[in-house]
């Protein structure tokens, strides 16, 4: 009986590598297709300005907790981790490019059983592959990222207590676009966008959109208006689909140069399984947009969908060393479009637009902007609300602000928001992640809050000193649970050649859970060298 078992196991073990790494070839066939579509530019490729840079990082961890677990469960261990990295940069008339990939080995002490390789690539490209006809988007990502919005979260490659997922996503996008003389500019582009994770919590998915949209050309410079047309078809490893269609007239009337009313009007429907609650009807919009400044911006508007009414806010203001963003919006989006698209404080628009009184060169702020998110270790995004794997559609309102600061010695980032997640269908054949005192919670209804910073002291021209604080309470709507998290980090950084840099530093982690079996902390020390070209 024993033998039989286990050869159940093996069989399925191998079944599921099998699957694993059609999932990959399949992945990889697609990024072929971007390189294949970027080489049919190639007789412009050859005039642009390429830029390859790659390094190596060799960084050593201290943990008192590499588990992440409750309070006499820790177990402490070093952890090396050896990442190499390789930076792609490509700008010319018809082509520009970029891509870091880097592949993080990650060697603990109790042995190599439990060692792991950690992928991450952020890459996008564009081309014009027919003079002012036909071109090109794509884009590709590997990221680790939390599995379930409560418990341990992810904060870097080295946790291993079972709430990690990579997550691969993938976009492409031909597209036409016109312009008829001073009339109108149409575009009609399809979209393909694969979203896969090497975790079963989520199905695998990919997307088949289709767009056309058509706006106002010069000739309307006081009243101007566009009209969208979209339908997009999502189809998941399950077998279920999901249809998402919709029409929007949208205009713009100028009252004043400086201020301008807005509106819209249109249908929208979104035929997703196991759904008994109305998903389809007329919505509409109306506002106000105002520019009192080129770096000053204010569109605000309230309507109604077929959810009910709705609210939305984009305001920001750029001075010499200052940056502030404000932002509320509502919309019924998933797990997949969220990958795709995420709701965050993006670290590197803030830094950019920090240095763009500067900085006035874009190629010269990029490279700026990706060396100090790089020499002071900053994360992608400021503050994130966790992205919790489910299959359901849900309506997300999302309030986010962010601050930038700069000075000769000091750069201040600071974020917050507030971010509630409702479901619109039934769970089909998922289950609910999480269980209390024998009560199902269904975490796919919850509302996360939070709040960071990061403040970098440029000490000497050589040497900087980075601290960062994170805190965040997400909670259950439809339950008693209720997760906090504190993260703290200090680090110090120095160059030390022109292809040699360094850094020592300590963090600290801490979560109080609904109960004590949820709650941990993790004490950790580390050090790193990075050698570049």
């Amino acid at each position: 009986m024993a033998t039989t078992t286990n050869k159940k196991r093996m069989v399925q073990s191998a079944t599921s590598s099998v699957q694993l790494n059609q999932r990959a070839a399949y992945f990889a066939q697609h990024i072929a297709i971007i390189s294949f579509l970027c080489i049919a530019a190639a007789r412009q490729a050859s005039a642009a300005e390429w830029v390859f840079t790659p390094s190596l990082t060799v960084r050593e961890t201290y943990s008192d907790n590499i588990n992440q677990q409750s309070n006499g469960n820790e177990k402490a261990g070093f952890i090396t981790e050896v990442i190499p990295t390789f930076e792609l940069h490509g700008t010319g008339r018809r082509l520009k490019l970029n891509a870091t990939y880097s592949l993080d080995e990650v060697l603990y002490s109790e042995g190599t059983t439990r060692s792991s390789l950690r992928h991450a690539l952020s890459s996008d490209v564009f081309a014009e592959l027919v003079d002012d006809w036909l071109y090109f988007d794509g884009r590709a990502s590997v990221s680790q990222q939390s599995i379930d919005a409560f418990g341990p979260q992810v904060f870097n490659n080295i946790g291993t207590n079972g709430n990690r997922a990579e997550v691969r996503t993938l976009s492409l996008s031909p597209y036409l676009r016109h312009r008829f003389s001073d009339i109108a500019k149409s575009e009609l582009r399809y979209t393909r966008t694969i979203n896969e994770t090497d975790s079963g919590a989520l199905p695998d998915n990919h997307t088949d959109a289709i767009s056309f949209v058509t706006t106002s050309g010069p000739a309307f410079s006081k009243a101007t208006w566009s009209i969208a047309l979209n339908r997009q078809k999502s189809i998941y490893t399950n077998s279920s689909s999901s249809t998402v269609e919709s029409e929007i007239a949208s205009f713009k009337y100028l009252l004043v140069p400086t201020f301008a009313l807005t509106g819209s009007a249109g249908y929208e429907s979104y035929q997703y399984p196991f759904s008994t609650a109305s998903s389809a009807g007329s919505t509409w919009t109306t506002g106000v947009a105002w520019r009192p400044s080129a770096r000053t911006a204010i569109d605000a508007s309230l309507g109604h969908r077929f959810y009910g009414r709705t609210y939305a806010l984009l305001a920001s203001f750029r001075a010499r060393q200052t940056f502030i963003s404000a932002s509320y919006n509502e919309d019924i989006t998933t797990t997949q479009n969220q990958f795709q698209s995420p709701t965050s404080a993006d670290t590197a628009k803030v830094l950019d637009a920090l240095y763009t009184a500067t900085i006035s060169d874009p190629i010269k702020r990029k490279s700026a902007v990706d060396a100090t998110i790089r020499d002071n270790q900053l994360g992608s995004s400021i503050a994130t609300p966790v992205n919790g794997f489910t299959t359901r559609f849900f309506l997300q309102k999302a309030f986010q602000v962010s601050l930038g600061l700069t000075g000769a010695r000091n750069t201040v980032l600071l974020s917050a928001y507030d971010t509630s997640r409702q479901a619109q269908n039934g769970q089909g054949t998922t289950t609910p992640m999480f269980a209390s005192g024998g009560t199902l919670i269904d975490t796919a209804d919850n509302r996360q809050v939070g709040a960071s910073g990061s403040w970098i002291w440029r000490i000497e021209p050589l040497t900087t000193a980075n601290f960062a604080v994170n805190a965040s309470r997400i909670t259950a709507l439809n339950g008693n649970r209720s997760d906090r998290t504190q993260f703290m980090s200090a680090s110090l950084n120095h160059q030390f050649s022109r292809h040699l840099r360094g850094s020592v530093g300590v963090r600290r982690v801490q979560q109080r859970g609904s109960d004590s079996a949820n709650s941990y902390r993790e004490n950790a020390v580390f050090a790193a060298l990075s050698v570049g070209l």
